[in-house]
């Protein structure tokens, strides 16, 4: 191609796709993806192809990737789902499906296609009572009344799947399924297989008089939902490391969960309580909270850090820094709006507690569920010390003094890295290029198996106010996944305590990183110990605290 951009590949796959020629879509897609090889929708237009060309098994790979990407949309668990029931791998179609309406319950693709794989796995009761609701609620449904039709001709009621065949051909004329069904009824050929017969026909005369009630069919999967919350935050780290376990639990548990980073044209969701992180960062989240309240939805803010105190040359601190007047008044704004505000130290509880009405301390948890917290540590040869840059900043480092340097000058086999922060690599001038690396921003789901690689991880913070309220997060992941450390001793670390040494000048830092360095039995004991704590803060146990918190607004 002369041209090779991404618009247009695009172009030419979607004529490709329009003239039916799938082998050349799928050739400019997988173009367009060298250029953009993270975008999600272009993952799943790539696994659509692949089911156009009866390649579930490749188009699975596509949509499972996509998923990582966007692991709250209903959308991809239901490509997801499609593609293991097109496999025959029913129980995972079903898992898929279910989870799609956690997250969008009035979605009737992901109903019908959950009632088509309870069907095929014999669980006759729900997927005829799903199947009774779909075409009670849309009588034009023809492929759900077709689906209900083929249950009742397996359960010897020609009858009655006679005359939905027949409802179904009103609606669409060509609708094969329907059209094969009724021949089979009008020639008595029908196929009933190895279906227990009797066990679907009581379940399906039961059904028809819940057809004939009066009440309204409501869909649920495993519980009810007592409140329907709304998570909204900044496109940030942050909110998906304070809310994504917390909203997935949540949803376990049966709650209603909606999820957004977005507040254009003003607040339309309906749910009853808004869970919302760092308002202040816009105006839009700013106007989420005041509209929120104005139609009596009640609003949890959460805000993570010390605002009010976060130094104006950090970076993002334009959008998030009271020393900024125009975040200083967005930042007061949502504090007297909100009806609880939350924090994840108790430092916090201090900073904003006489700004607001009531303020709550809740720690972070972790997904002890996220298999990349055990994933096997990742082989190497040399020592590798860490940085996290999403927990100190280049000001933090002035800390060590030349201890680091030192460590490397008498330690040739050292590395240091530092984690998604390019601004903490720059400023390790001291530390020679080929003795460092940078390891990218990956995804959040990854992030657990980014710190196994790493020995040992520090966490230097200068003494200021903004450093002295942080929460103990960063000493959480670290028992959470087995890694030993060494960190200021702010309140938040002290009060965790397990799993590292504290140090206070560059002398300690020297003596703490030969000591750790020079005894991998201690560091092993030391990330024990810290994991034995972590198990006390997973996600699951945290979340009972958040559900009582939510139950007295």
């Amino acid at each position: 191609m002369e041209n090779s951009s991404l618009e247009t590949l695009l172009l030419n796959a979607n004529q490709a796709v329009t003239e039916g020629n799938w082998s050349d879509a799928l050739n400019y897609l997988l173009q367009a993806r060298e250029i953009q090889p993270y975008n999600a929708d272009l993952l799943t237009a790539i696994g659509g192809v692949h089911i156009q060309m009866g390649k579930a098994d490749e188009a699975l790979e596509y949509y499972q990737e996509a998923l990582r990407l966007q692991p709250y949309s209903a959308q991809a668990h239901q490509n997801l789902a499609n593609a293991y029931a097109i496999m025959g791998q029913y129980s995972e179609a079903e898992s898929s499906y279910r989870r799609a309406l956690e997250l969008d319950e009035d979605d009737r693709f992901s109903w019908l296609g959950l009632a088509r794989v309870c069907i095929v796995q014999e669980k006759y009761q729900e997927g005829v009572e799903i199947l009774a609701a779909l075409v009670k609620s849309d009588p034009q449904d023809f492929q759900a009344v077709t689906l209900l039709a083929e249950c009742y001709e397996q359960a010897g009621d020609s009858a009655t799947a006679r005359w939905l065949y027949q409802q179904a051909l009103d609606v669409e004329q060509e609708y094969s399924p329907a059209k094969q069904g009724l021949q089979r009824i009008q020639s008595q050929e029908g196929f009933l297989g190895e279906i227990d017969k009797q066990a679907l026909s009581q379940k399906l005369a039961a059904l028809k008089s819940k057809l004939q009630a009066q009440q309204k069919q409501t869909f649920h999967t495993q519980a009810t939902s007592p409140k329907s919350i709304l998570f909204c935050g900044p496109p940030l780290a942050s909110s998906e490391l304070r809310f994504g376990s917390l909203a997935q639990e949540l949803m376990r548990r049966g709650f209603t969960v909606q999820i957004t980073t977005r507040f254009e044209g003003g607040f339309k969701s309906d749910a009853q309580l808004l869970l919302i992180s760092r308002p202040h960062v816009s105006q839009d989240l700013t106007e989420a909270v005041l509209q929120s309240k104005e139609k009596g939805v009640k609003v949890i803010v959460d805000l993570d850090e010390d605002f009010f105190s976060l130094p104006a040359e950090y970076s993002n601190a334009s959008t998030l820094s009271a020393t900024h007047p125009e975040v200083a008044k967005r930042l007061n704004q949502v504090l007297q709006a909100a009806d609880l505000v939350t924090v994840p130290s108790e430092r916090l509880v201090e900073v904003y507690g006489d700004k607001t009405k009531r303020v709550v301390f809740l720690p972070y948890g972790w997904d002890a569920t996220n298999p990349m917290w055990t994933k096997p540590t990742p082989p190497r040869k040399a020592i590798k010390i860490g940085f996290l840059a999403n927990h100190i900043h280049p000001e933090d480092l002035k800390v060590l003094g030349d201890s680091l340097q030192h460590l490397c000058d008498q330690n040739p086999q050292v590395l240091v890295g530092v984690v998604a922060g390019i601004e903490v690599y720059e400023a390790l001038q001291t530390i020679d290029d080929e003795r460092k690396f940078l390891v990218p921003p990956g995804r959040i789901e990854d992030y657990p198996y980014l710190l196994a690689d790493f020995d040992l991880l520090l966490f230097p913070l200068s003494d200021i106010p903004y450093n002295r309220s942080k929460s103990d997060l960063a000493l959480l992941e670290c028992g959470a996944r087995k890694v030993c450390w060494i960190a200021s001793p702010i309140a938040a670390y002290r009060s965790w305590e397990k799993g590292g040494l504290f140090a206070t000048n560059p002398a300690e830092w020297e003596e703490a990183l030969k000591t750790l360095l020079g005894s991998p039995s201690q560091r092993a004991l030391l990330a024990e110990e810290g994991y034995q704590k972590a198990l006390s803060r997973t996600i699951a146990q945290l979340s009972d605290q958040w559900v009582a918190l939510f139950t007295s607004l």
